[in-house]
């Protein structure tokens, strides 16, 4: 659209149009970057309407066609292109399609007036590089790896890039200048720019790169690049690979098998040899179970029984040809994929001998000991790395490995005298990624560190998916060598150790690599139906205890941090052993699902922590064990039984607006509650209890979580599980009938829109400005009366608990400022114009209501007076000076034009 505008501007100004387009874009470099990318997606818009012609349809518009940017090995020149344009088909006075443009077909000239003529002097100030780019050939280039030819003797080096932009400063001052060697300098550029690149042009027009061939991959394997035959003839553009000769099978006489392969006559011993010891290439060729399983994704017609094995067996044993071309190729992409991995390393040292990112607290010779990259999980917790990039420590020889150890010892002798132990653990999730591997060191105090095997153990045996290839559990106390001799390298695997030596410790082999490799942050992960091994196993572990705090008030500061961390009175973690062993087998069983509650009354008695908060996060941990909750709000969950708080009373649970109960026996009207009292009359009978099925609410420990930090919002690290999109629905639906109107109400396009705005003016805290709010409701009227929208003012503390639910279940705009009114959001029904706008001081925002329109599908803006902001581009959390003032400014223009564009949406296509 803006380099639409720059020719219609030229064309109605009589103006060049690269003088328009410096004056739109800034520079003509950026005009010239967006002419191009106008032209790339004009080529593919003219390669689909090429392939519609050929299926014998007529395409909807005529586009120019053209070239694709090609990052392939060989490049063809001019002489390919013209050979193409020569056959190419052409209407009926038309031109071909290979004609180049003098700028993007966006514009579609209509026939008029010949255009104004171009700024001469600024073409020739065009660089060479843009001229004769690859990206101005047309034609699709078709890769091929070859032996290079033997460079003369006598051949010029590549230039350094300080010289090359000596050059172009050479190339560009001649062509100001109007020097009669100008052109001459410009292919002198462009030459010694391909050079740079490692190109080169030979004769036929072929642009070729020399890449470097690996001999070894990163694990030391040789690389099967063939034998160094022949190469296989390059083909231009157009021309299709040749069909495989077919070859006989069996012998027609006698109907023996004779060959499986058709390269099974040429074949050599030495060459069968060679493949054998060449252990590195593609798994189909090196791997026969990878081999086997290519064969029957291929097959169609594959039926999983005996039968079909041995009738088949010629067919599904038949190795995939592969050429040494396409060994080589393989080979120097996997290098490349190899350097970049080591590039990237923060472990690794720099290519000029500088240390690693990591930071290095002792150095070895062949390991060294670094502090955590990310948050430590306790104070002391940290790494002990190998100085060559190891992918796993089986790779590592043992003088690397005695170096590890005695790291180890050091590490248990100086936190011994801290009265704590050390568990080190290990987790190699998977060798495609090529990453440094670490070994990770967490102190624990000796009572923690007593239990901590049997809780690894019964973690593992839990782990993954029910039914699995390899033993759950390997114990390496069973196995003389321990680690070393009880694991393999060539796996993924997870391992934890609590000596030095290796022989008291478990591992397991993991297979739920394709899960646990996506959504590694953990994010909108969505239902993978189990199987998966997450990178932060041994840390949920350890961190196990910190899912509960003292639950007392909670007060800013780090000291009053430490002072909620929980101690061996609050809980304990243990296994089922120790459970025996301490209660014996008659507890008591509190049955259906509960919701445990350990939280002071400080954020229980306010509407919007409690239901936007606490109610909105335990619902969406809970409804991710059902990924099909209809949009009716249908579920297969069984209803929430109790509700047990352990620190507040039945007097202290209610907010001043009184809609926690509302909330509450709408969402469940069976449910029970438990509060302080009983739950002391639990502790006192000195009886176990067991809990069918419980959530615990924690706002404490919830503050300790990476989502919390990123969000400043307790129920965030819920949203990391998977669930349906209609999660809410079963509790927004029970309200909305409770309340007394149908759950459907507020949904679609076509209903009457409804704008709500929340108004603080009579609160005396966090209020408009007296004009800015009266110009806000004037021109809100204003949109009742010209488009026909509802508009509603509204103070909550006037409305009763049945209208402000009844209101916000219709609403499809609400606004206000940032305050408790805006809570109601949750009742509003999703859709494509379902909008939020809070009004705040500029400079100021906090995620509360921000972070929760968004978990419901809808959209939130952020206002700062005319400034308004939504996701991804949001601003840091800051309470500035004015956030709790009465001045808070909005310009009633912007938002009433924002009014207008939201609710135009008809689906979701226009959002």
């Amino acid at each position: 659209m803006r380099l639409r505008k720059v020719y219609d501007a030229a064309e109605e100004e009589k103006r060049s149009v690269e003088e328009v387009g410096i004056e739109r874009f800034g520079s003509l470099e950026a005009f010239e970057e967006a002419k191009e990318e106008r032209r790339i997606l004009d080529e593919r818009q003219g390669k689909k309407a090429e392939r519609e012609k050929e299926r014998g349809r007529q395409p909807e518009r005529e586009t120019p066609g053209g070239g694709a940017k090609g990052f392939m090995f060989n490049d063809f020149g001019d002489s390919a292109a013209s050979s193409r344009s020569s056959s190419a088909f052409k209407r009926p006075g038309g031109s071909s399609s290979n004609v180049p443009q003098s700028g993007p077909s966006t514009p579609s000239p209509q026939p008029g007036p010949p255009r104004p003529a171009t700024n001469k002097r600024l073409d020739s100030l065009r660089l060479p590089s843009q001229a004769n780019s690859p990206l101005q050939q047309s034609h699709t280039p078709i890769p091929s790896v070859m032996t290079p030819p033997p460079v003369a003797s006598g051949s010029k080096r590549a230039l350094s890039p300080s010289s090359l932009n000596k050059l172009q400063a050479k190339v560009l001052r001649a062509k100001l200048m109007g020097a009669p060697d100008a052109e001459k300098l410009e292919k002198e550029y462009e030459e010694e720019s391909h050079r740079a690149q490692g190109y080169n042009v030979g004769s036929s027009g072929v642009r070729t790169k020399v890449e470097v061939l690996p001999t070894l991959d990163v694990q030391g394997r040789l690389y099967d690049v063939g034998q160094g035959g022949k190469d296989e003839e390059v083909r231009g553009p157009g021309n299709r690979k040749k069909k495989e000769a077919k070859f006989e099978t069996h012998d027609r006489k006698t109907g023996e098998v004779i060959r499986i392969n058709a390269d099974d006559d040429q074949i050599t011993l030495g060459e069968m040899l060679r493949q054998e010891r060449f252990g590195a290439g593609m798994a189909d060729q090196k791997n026969l179970d990878a081999q086997f399983a290519r064969a029957i994704m291929g097959d169609g017609k594959f039926q999983s029984d005996l039968e079909y094995l041995d009738e088949n067996a010629e067919k599904l044993s038949r190795q995939k040809m592969r050429s040494d071309a396409m060994k080589r190729q393989f080979a120097i992409n996997d290098y490349k994929r190899t350097q970049k991995a080591l590039s990237t390393c923060s472990y690794c040292y720099g290519e000029d001998d500088s240390l690693p990112k990591a930071p290095i607290v002792a150095m070895g010779t062949r390991a060294y000991l670094s502090c955590t990259l990310t948050e430590e999980l306790v104070p002391g917790h940290c790494l002990i790395v190998p100085i060559q990039h190891h992918l796993c420590m089986l790779e590592a020889d043992d003088d690397v490995w005695d170096e590890v150890k005695n790291f180890m010892k050091c590490l248990m002798r100086m936190f011994a005298e801290e009265d704590k132990g050390v568990i080190f653990y290990e987790t190699v999730i998977s060798l495609k990624w090529q990453k440094h591997t670490v070994i990770e060191c967490v102190p624990l105090p000796w009572d923690a560190f007593d239990l901590i095997p049997g809780y690894f153990k019964e973690s593992i045996l839990a782990s993954e998916a029910e039914w699995s290839q390899h033993r759950k559990l390997i114990d390496f106390s069973q196995r003389p060598g321990g680690f070393r001799r009880a694991m393999v390298p060539n796996l993924p695997y997870f391992m934890v150790q609590f000596d030095y030596k290796g022989e008291k410790g478990y591992g397991h082999v993991i297979e739920g690599t394709a899960d646990a490799m996506e959504h590694e942050d953990g994010l909108e992960e969505g239902e993978k139906g189990g199987g998966e091994f997450p990178p932060y196993f041994a840390g949920e572990i350890v961190d196990a205890q910190f899912i509960y705090s003292k639950g007392i008030r909670i007060e800013e500061g780090a000291k009053a941090e430490e002072e909620r961390l929980p101690t061996d009175r609050e809980i304990r973690v243990i296994n089922t052993q120790e459970a025996r062993r301490l209660f014996g087998t008659g507890a008591q069983l509190i049955d259906g699902f509960n919701l445990f509650i350990n939280d002071p009354s400080q954020y229980i008695t306010h509407y919007y922590h409690w239901s936007a908060e606490l109610w909105f996060g335990f619902w969406r941990a809970y409804s991710s064990l059902d990924p099909f909750i209809t949009s009716n709000g249908n579920t297969t969950l069984p209803a929430l039984r109790r509700i047990i708080f352990n620190h507040v009373d039945n007097a202290h649970w209610r907010d001043y607006a009184s809609m926690n109960e509302w909330v509450v026996r709408a969402s469940f009207p069976s449910l029970t509650m438990e509060f302080k009292d009983d739950w002391i009359d639990r502790a006192q009978m000195a009886r176990p209890f067991v809990f069918d099925r419980v959530l615990l609410a924690d706002r404490s420990a919830a503050m300790l979580a990476l989502n919390y930090r990123r969000y400043q919002r307790t129920a965030a690290s819920a949203f990391g599980l998977p669930g349906s999109v209609n999660w809410w629905m079963p509790i927004r639906n029970n309200v909305i009938q409770f309340a007394g109107l149908e759950p459907k109400i507020g949904g679609g396009t076509s209903s009457k829109p409804v704008i709500t705005y929340i108004s603080r003016q009579s609160w005396g805290r966090r209020m408009l400005r007296p004009q800015d709010h009266e110009k806000l409701v004037r021109k809100l009227r204003e949109l009742e009366e010209q488009y026909g929208y509802e508009v509603n003012i509204v103070s909550p503390e006037k409305m009763s608990r049945v209208e402000q639910i009844q209101l916000a279940a219709r609403t499809t705009i609400m606004m206000g400022v940032h305050g408790n009114g805006l809570t109601s959001l949750i009742w509003m029904k999703p859709n494509p114009r379902s909008t939020v706008m809070e009004f705040f001081y500029p400079q100021g925002f906090a995620h509360d209501y921000e972070y929760t329109t968004r978990a419901l599908g809808m959209v939130h803006y952020g206002f700062w007076n005319d400034e308004y902001f939504t996701s991804p581009a949001l601003p840091l959390p800051q309470y500035v000076d004015g956030f709790q003032g009465n001045d808070i400014p909005i310009d009633a223009d912007v938002v009433a034009r924002l009014c207008v564009e939201r609710l135009s949406l008809v689906s979701e296509l226009d959002d």
